[in-house]
């Protein structure tokens, strides 16, 4: 019996994640830097409220490697569908790169205030 249509949306995003984590480094560093992140919420048993922001925070970051990923692989598959002698693409890579990198930054900085009163 075929998924009906609604279920199939799920199907194929949660295929999306698994792609990247199993395929991308980043990927793998934020996946294992948000299992850190929550043993260490367990582990100092930090607040609900910082729970949600922490669990926010990573999956923004998250979210914003998932979405580079998919623009570098538009990117590659315009670059070699078009020949192209000039990777004109690269602009484009860097600018997603560095969205990841400033949700990065800021998840850190948060969790350096968040993580920092536990560790005096």
């Amino acid at each position: 019996m075929p998924l009906p249509k609604f279920l199939k949306t799920f199907y194929y995003a949660s295929r999306g994640i698994i792609i990247t984590v199993q395929r991308e480094r980043n990927m793998k560093i934020h996946v294992v830097a948000a299992l850190a992140v929550l043993i260490l919420s367990f582990y100092f048993r930090i607040s609900t409220t910082d729970f949600m922001i922490v669990t926010l925070l990573f999956g923004m970051v998250m979210s914003a490697e998932l979405l580079n990923t998919a623009v570098e692989k538009t990117c590659d598959i315009l670059r070699d569908k078009y020949r192209l002698p000039y990777d004109g693409s690269r602009d484009v890579r860097d600018i997603a790169a560095g969205g990841v990198l400033m949700q990065a930054i800021v998840a850190v900085l948060i969790g350096i205030l968040i993580f920092g009163k536990y560790f005096n």
